[in-house]
């Protein structure tokens, strides 16, 4: 075993290929273990997966590693605290969160979870034991809490509340206490209030914004039933609008994950009717676990955490094809047997051909940005009309570019194309001019619609110099300033479906 993608195989031989690797400074094969979807975790439990990734987390740790926690690693860590479920699990991941460079504000969300459950879980651990948990244990999730926030100084200060509520209960040892009670009294008013992470290099990299080039048609072989029992294909449910998706199974043991993710989803049900698209957006949650989770249970659980469910909002679960729906997201879910083993936090926003144009995975997400996003997908689709409509702008321009100024011209266009033997009357030149001229004011109404549209942009004023030029060459006829006008409307056309195509997603 040589590499980070491993075959199926014993805890034992994970945990000595880790250490192997840790010795190494392999950090790039290790990074590869902590996708879920690894092999090393097939057939593994729930329980031995948070072993075998906790001596994972613990790898960036021991005195023998000469690794450093990289900005790649560092999600994982901030998951595995933000959803903190095992003592030993949460424990490793403190210690490793440490190995960062330096201390940042941005942690706090995510300790304050590992604090919610340290409260209740403070179990002994032993760290230089793979899944040490028992009497012998030479720390414990709280000690490591406490650690952990010694090292974040001044950058815990936004925990303040949390940890005077913690030093006020007597919720941990008295050696524990006072490590915070001091950390606490060290606090100065307004400090730490902002962070110096960059966004992009933890919840920047889980979200992203480019759809994928493959439409729902990919999951034609895949059949839904939702909270009523009622059989569904992909299109009849994700097509001719965004839609909203969360994957969740109602047997999650963590409360963290599937029922937090389900009650969020709920209050993005709010969000969308606070902003008036609850009709343009549909919201649908998915279960991992099609073969537990029936239409009643499906009924009973959205209902129980405030979720709206009708023809447009609803709990679905696969009847026939969940392999292909789970290539189609990449899910990162794993089964042991029939049941979960492993699954992140995942939430995706569907464009209206039901591609996945954005991604929510690990970190908690917020429902006011993923509305937003959704949103953006509604003026997209505007925006495209828009761009339709701008290739099709300089058309009036350039046909009155094509207007000839005399009769005799007209006549000549006419033989040109074949048309003399036909009934034409010929127009005077009075009325050539002022067809070129309506024309020419079609292109007018046209682009002032498109600046009121979308607002000034260079396309806009090349059009309208171009139309000044043609306008002059109706006029006077200036030398050159025919070709000019026709130059500048079609770099103007070009400029703005160019800016229109770069802004959708998926381009």
């Amino acid at each position: 075993m040589t590499t980070g993608q491993l075959q199926e195989t014993s805890e034992e031989q994970f945990a000595a290929h880790v250490s192997r690797l840790a010795r190494m400074g392999s950090q790039s094969e290790l990074l590869r273990l902590f996708d879920e979807r690894n092999a090393a975790y097939l057939g593994h439990s729930a329980p031995a997966i948070a072993r075998m990734r906790g001596w994972l987390l613990l790898a960036y740790s021991h005195e023998t590693a000469v690794l450093d926690l990289s900005d790649c690693a560092l999600p994982y860590v901030l998951e595995e605290l933000q959803t903190a479920h095992d003592a030993y699990l949460t424990t490793a991941a403190l210690i490793c969160l440490r190995s960062w460079h330096q201390p940042d504000p941005a942690f706090c969300n995510a300790l304050s979870g590992a604090l919610s459950f340290a409260r209740g879980h403070d179990l002994p651990v032993c760290t230089g034991e793979y899944g040490g948990i028992g009497l012998n244990g030479n720390t414990s999730p709280m000690r490591e809490l406490a650690a952990t926030l010694h090292w974040m100084g001044d950058s815990a200060a936004p925990m303040a509340a949390e940890l005077h509520d913690l030093v006020r209960s007597r919720a941990a040892t008295v050696d524990v206490l006072r490590q915070i009670e001091s950390l606490c009294l060290s606090f100065k008013q307004g400090d730490a209030c902002c962070s110096s992470l960059p966004f992009n290099s933890i919840l920047g990299r889980l979200s992203f914004g480019a759809a994928r080039p493959t439409g729902i048609e990919a999951l034609d072989a895949v059949v839904f039933e939702d909270q009523m029992g009622v059989s569904s294909t992909c299109q009849q449910i994700f097509q001719g609008h965004p839609t909203i998706v969360a994957f969740f199974y109602s047997r999650c043991d963590n409360p963290l994950k599937c029922s937090l993710t389900i009650w969020k989803l709920a209050r993005t049900q709010g969000v969308l009717a606070a902003r008036g698209l609850a009709s343009s957006i549909a919201t649908v949650g998915i279960t991992y676990d099609s073969a537990y989770d029936t239409p009643d249970r499906l009924l009973r659980y959205g209902h129980n955490r405030g979720l709206k469910m009708d023809g447009h909002n609803k709990l679905i679960r696969t009847t026939s094809g969940f392999a292909v729906l789970r290539r189609y997201f990449d899910l990162g879910v794993s089964f042991f047997e029939s049941l979960v083993s492993r699954h992140p936090i995942e939430v995706f926003v569907l464009d209206r051909d039901g591609r996945i144009a954005f991604s929510y995975t690990r970190l908690n997400w917020s429902e006011e940005i993923v509305v937003s996003d959704a949103a953006s997908l509604l003026s997209a689709r505007q925006s495209g009309n828009a761009g339709s409509l701008s290739a099709a702008m300089p058309a009036p321009g350039l046909l009155a570019s094509l207007v000839p100024k005399c009769p005799v011209c007209w006549a000549g266009y006419m033989n040109s194309i074949g048309l003399t033997g036909w009934a034409f009357a010929t127009p005077s030149q009075s009325t050539l001019l002022w067809l070129a001229a309506g024309l020419l004011m079609i292109h007018l109404a046209l682009a002032f619609w498109r600046v009121r549209t979308v607002g000034w942009r260079i396309s806009q004023a090349l059009s309208l110099v171009g139309a000044a030029f043609l306008a002059a060459n109706l006029a006077w006829a200036p030398k050159g300033f025919l070709y000019a006008g026709i130059a500048l409307m079609l770099a103007a056309s070009l400029t703005d479906v160019r800016q229109t195509t770069s802004q959708r997603p998926g381009a």
